[in-house]
């Protein structure tokens, strides 16, 4: 891939990864706690955002965030503890550069970013080594995790054919990625890394689809690095496995938005009921006062007194809660159930364990598939 043909395939990924950030920052956006500023926009209070309105307070102390739970769930039972050679004993060779680069607690960034956008990425480069050539250095990897709101992907037809024999390239590996850190873009092929800085960028993602960015002198072509792998050197995690032509990447968190927002609706409704029958008002029928002095009489005194008999002294019934308990509590168990999270009892325990080997079995093939690229990288 020569220079322009590079800026060409970052324009055309940048333009990809604009509608691409409008669905991740959605998802991004339902796990943030609630400020005071944002709250109201949250619970629907329109043309009010402001902090200073007098119910923001209250409105942040609504959330009832779930969607954090339902991640940590799926997310703590996955790990990749160790790496076995082909006899099934003895350790292989590629699992010390994994331990090298701190994968033992860097995949744990990887699985969650997998299972919160339905889909992450490990890049894996040769490592380098100050003052050696590359012909003349030891075999070394440089593993690092990328998450999607970092990184997009393009991937080709599932061909099995090997891209080492000069075939084309499945769909283990993508035909290209681009990697997007401020002004500086890196583009992933299978023969080099194009460094690529903007002169302009917009302050979002979804700013890239402004045409004003897109235009060619906006884009300077630095350098290009060959990295020897064969392959474009990035792996997917993806959080399930599904058929080609039902590969729709969802997530274990976008599903179940709707049902929080539902929740965090039903506890802001309950809490602003809550707050205005909080003190008790009286009222009196059958009496006004004579005067403003009388008024006021009355309204200091413990005891009020009338002469009258058809005086009726009364005061305003506090709003039930019970409807919003029972609706919050549903929309608890909706939650639940199409999160597939069930309650941590004994007889659901056989049951959750079973919901999440579905995420480590769609996970388990991309370990190895590191290794595999770390023997490529030399």
């Amino acid at each position: 891939m020569n220079q322009k043909q590079a800026i060409e395939a970052v324009q055309h990924l940048l333009q990809a990864r604009a509608f691409e950030a409008e669905r991740l920052e959605k998802i991004a956006d339902a796990l943030r706690p609630w400020t005071a500023t944002t709250a109201l926009r949250h619970v629907e209070v329109k043309g009010q955002h402001l902090e200073s309105h007098p119910l923001a307070g209250l409105a942040r102390k609504s959330q009832t965030n779930m969607l954090p739970l339902v991640l940590d769930v799926y997310s703590q039972s996955m790990k990749v503890d160790n790496y076995f050679a082909g006899d099934g004993q003895t350790v292989a060779p590629a699992w010390e550069w994994w331990q090298r680069n701190g994968m033992d607690a860097r995949q744990t960034g990887i699985i969650r970013a997998a299972m919160r956008d339905g889909v992450a990425y490990t890049t894996v480069l040769p490592a380098m080594t100050p003052g050696s050539e590359v012909v003349d250095r030891a075999p070394a990897a440089f593993i690092r995790g990328r998450s999607a709101r970092q990184m997009t992907a393009l991937y080709g037809e599932p061909l099995e054919w090997d891209p080492r024999a000069g075939g084309p390239v499945d769909d283990d590996w993508p035909i290209m990625a681009l990697e997007v850190r401020g002004p500086m873009i890196r583009l992933y092929d299978e023969d080099k890394v194009h460094f690529v800085g903007t002169k302009a960028q917009p302050q979002t993602t979804l700013g890239w689809r402004d045409p004003t960015y897109m235009l060619v002198n906006n884009f300077e072509y630095i350098e290009g690095r060959s990295h020897g792998v064969g392959v474009c050197p990035v792996v997917r995690f993806r959080d399930r496995m599904l058929l080609d032509e039902e590969d729709e990447t969802w997530g274990i968190i976008e599903p179940l938005i709707q049902i929080q927002e539902r929740l965090d609706e039903t506890t802001w409704e309950m809490l602003v009921a809550q707050y205005f029958t909080a003190f008790v008002q009286r009222y009196v029928v059958g009496w006004v006062p004579k005067s403003e002095e009388e008024a006021l009489r009355q309204a200091a005194s413990d005891t009020w007194f009338f002469g009258s008999k058809d005086v009726k002294v009364d005061q305003f019934a506090a709003a039930d809660l019970k409807g919003y308990l029972e609706a919050r509590s549903a929309a608890i168990r909706d939650l639940a159930s199409i999160g597939q999270v069930p309650p941590a009892e004994p007889r659901c325990r056989r049951h959750l364990e079973h919901l999440r080997s579905h995420p480590r079995r769609s996970g388990g093939r991309q370990g190895p598939q590191v290794q595999r690229d770390r023997n490529l990288a030399r």
